[in-house]
């Protein structure tokens, strides 16, 4: 992994794809509260890692690290790892959540993925705008994959 955790201009949040577990690890313990955050960080690839195809990225604001939910680049859901609980945030409902344990995440996925799934309204109203305007059409192929994907994980059926 090269260049700043945050693509650069210091505000930018930005995903940070195809990152292996040991950049991951040292990107954790520079940029995530340092050794004392770390075994939370591991804890959380370990959960959410694997699932990507849910809907799940890590991602730097202002190079804080976070792992986000959500399709095209939204985070309907964020979830930050601290020294001894997990901070998750819930766009839809503007709620914030400490939670003290990986079980507790892991017991919490599950409902919050499935209420948080798709995508949102003002990406559908953006779309929409974009579509008129000739946008690349390949990025726009690469977001219905993306929706695919989450909803063959999560075994939704697929929005149109």
């Amino acid at each position: 992994m090269e260049g700043s955790p945050d693509g650069g201009n210091g505000t930018r949040s930005r995903a940070i794809t195809e990152l292996s577990y040991e950049e991951y690890q040292r990107f954790c313990l520079e940029y995530g509260g340092g050794a004392d955050s770390l075994e939370m960080w591991l804890q959380l690839w370990r959960v959410l890692n694997e699932r990507r195809d849910n809907g799940w990225h890590f991602e730097t604001n202002s190079g804080n690290p976070f792992w986000a939910f959500g399709l095209a680049g939204e985070a309907h859901l964020t979830v930050v790892a601290q020294r001894d609980w997990l901070t998750v945030f819930t766009y839809l409902g503007d709620d914030v959540e400490p939670l003290t344990s990986i079980a507790d995440i892991e017991s919490w996925l599950p409902l919050a993925e499935l209420a948080n799934a798709g995508f949102s309204p003002t990406y559908k109203e953006n779309r929409a705008f974009l579509e008129s305007r000739g946008v690349d059409k390949a990025m726009l192929r690469d977001h219905d994959e993306q929706l695919r994907r989450q909803s063959r994980a999560l075994d939704l059926k697929t929005e149109s």
